[in-house]
């Protein structure tokens, strides 16, 4: 486990620095370093997230709260305790050969429009009446900052998350080349056991 002030003095003591001017990007190198780990390894499960909700009659469109969604895995209706898994396909698919008045049970989905207080899909046919609908999808969970001192990386995976920032803070810093593939061997070697548990974890449920 570590903290965020943790990680904070690990960043400043190996690279020697515990100026105020080292110190106010230490938070962006941290940032960085989530996502990093979150392109590597965006099936962790703290990155997965459910979101139900019920379809409207006659509406092509279904809004979620889904604000910071990175990813689709899965959408479905329950439909008398069944699951109905929807296929994804573009947006101008839908719209070029789906007209609004073609109504039934939704068979397709795409992504619409996002903001930042939810995500909007489109649905094809238009639902003839009101559904269940499941979404799971993938997020980038809340970032390790000074108001919010742990994250599930940071307790569970905390070495992946160092050796991340490290790097980060090499390449920010513009250190040699030597260094910085140095730390890139010692991140990679981390994210290939954090794969590999996540691909044991999978295995498993299956």
């Amino acid at each position: 486990m570590s903290t965020y002030a943790e990680i904070v003095s690990i960043l400043q003591n190996w690279n020697e620095d515990d100026s105020t001017e080292f110190s106010n990007v230490i938070p962006e190198m941290i940032s960085r370093a989530e996502d990093r780990i979150f392109r590597t390894v965006p099936a962790l499960i703290d990155h997965r997230t459910l979101e139900t909700g019920n379809l409207v009659s006659g509406n092509q469109l279904v809004t979620t709260s889904a604000a910071d969604i990175r990813g689709v895995r899965y959408i479905y209706l329950t439909i008398d305790t069944v699951k109905t898994f929807l296929e994804q396909r573009t947006d101008e698919y839908l719209e070029d050969y789906w007209l609004s008045n073609n109504r039934g049970i939704p068979k397709y989905y795409a992504l619409h429009t996002a903001t930042t207080s939810g995500t909007t899909f489109l649905l094809a046919p238009t639902p003839d009446t009101t559904y269940a609908y499941t979404l799971k999808y993938t997020r980038m969970p809340t970032r390790l900052s000074s108001a919010n001192t742990t994250t599930y990386i940071s307790n569970n995976h905390p070495d992946v998350l160092i050796k991340a920032a490290l790097y980060e803070s090499a390449i920010y810093l513009n250190r040699e080349v030597p260094i910085r593939n140095e730390l890139k061997v010692d991140f990679e070697g981390e994210i290939r056991k954090l794969v590999a548990e996540v691909q044991s974890n999978y295995q498993e449920i299956q």
